[in-house]
């Protein structure tokens, strides 16, 4: 066997058996971190997705996203198949291998700074909603809570009123398309705080860690041959992708289901987003932490 041949086993090996691993957290033991104030279940599968587009190349990664996508949406379906969507996942794997193909060298201050400024305005979109919902009386203080929040009638005669800004509306929007607030209106205050603390507190908290992590990554790695710690490399990476691929998705999910036609994409889109930087702020974590590992043990030398 010549050692080319060798090499493509090796690699669709490694590619397989990172998949399965992917396919087993995402379905078989669903693995997820709940976050309580702001209802997001963060799946860890893309961890185990991320790492033959790293390895091996762009294909790869986008070969494991989309056969996790598709094995997921066999084994455990949460609602009709779309196909679009697995199209995108290998879209998603792909652009994670080629973002980090481009900062292989390591991290340049141009880079520093756009990520610190991604996270800048991600924190001042937070603090925006922030003021205009204290400003506007739907919320108190920092945090909502399910209690603290008015009733849906009152906020609906707010709206009707025109006495809510722009922000304020907004938010108060994403509540009332769920369909067991029609069941038990006290629901509609439940769902209202997640998304406001999603909007609020969720991208405040993203900002403020992220900024730390990248400008702390950039002068740690000026000291070190190896650019230093990878984990904005890693972030860049899986955000770069994650966005890009929930934007395609929202309008794929406005155009397949029926429920979400009559929304505006924004409705849809916005707390989408804010769930994809919370991911991947806390995967970027744990993908660095596990690459990180591979790397003092020699394991990537090998591969």
């Amino acid at each position: 066997m010549s050692s080319k041949s060798s090499v493509l086993i090796k690699r669709i090996t490694i590619t397989a058996v990172m998949t399965a691993m992917a396919v087993v957290v995402k379905c078989v033991f669903k693995f997820a971190l709940t976050i309580p104030v702001f209802g997001v279940q963060l799946s860890f599968g893309g961890i185990f997705t991320f790492f033959p587009a790293i390895l091996f190349g762009p294909i790869y990664g986008g070969v494991a996203s989309a056969l996790t996508d598709l094995l997921g949406a066999l084994i455990a379906p949460t609602g009709a198949y779309i196909p679009w969507l697995t199209v995108t996942a290998f879209a998603g794997g792909v652009i994670k291998g080629l973002i980090w193909k481009w900062l292989k060298k390591g991290m340049s201050k141009k880079l520093t700074v756009a990520l610190a400024s991604v996270m800048l305005f991600v924190g001042v979109v937070g603090a925006s909603f922030t003021v205009a919902l204290n400003a506007d009386g739907v919320m108190h203080g920092v945090a909502a809570s399910q209690t603290s929040l008015p009733e849906k009638a009152a906020v609906e005669q707010m709206v009707e009123d025109g006495t809510l800004s722009p922000l304020s509306r907004a938010a108060v929007s994403l509540a009332k398309y769920n369909k067991n607030t029609e069941k038990n209106p006290d629901n509609y205050r439940k769902y209202l705080a997640t998304d406001i603390n999603l909007l609020t507190l969720g991208l405040e908290i993203t900002a403020l860690v992220g900024i730390a992590v990248v400008v702390g990554a950039y002068f740690i790695g000026r000291k070190k041959e190896d650019g230093g710690i990878s984990y904005p490399k890693i972030f860049a990476s899986i955000l770069g992708a994650g966005l890009i691929v929930t934007t395609v998705n929202t309008f794929i999910l406005k155009a397949f289901i029926s429920s979400y036609a009559e929304r505006a994409v924004l409705i849809l889109w916005v707390p989408r987003v804010c769930e994809e930087v919370l991911i991947c702020a806390l995967q970027g974590v744990l993908i660095s932490l596990l690459y990180g590992v591979l790397k003092r043990t020699k394991i990537l030398d090998k591969i």
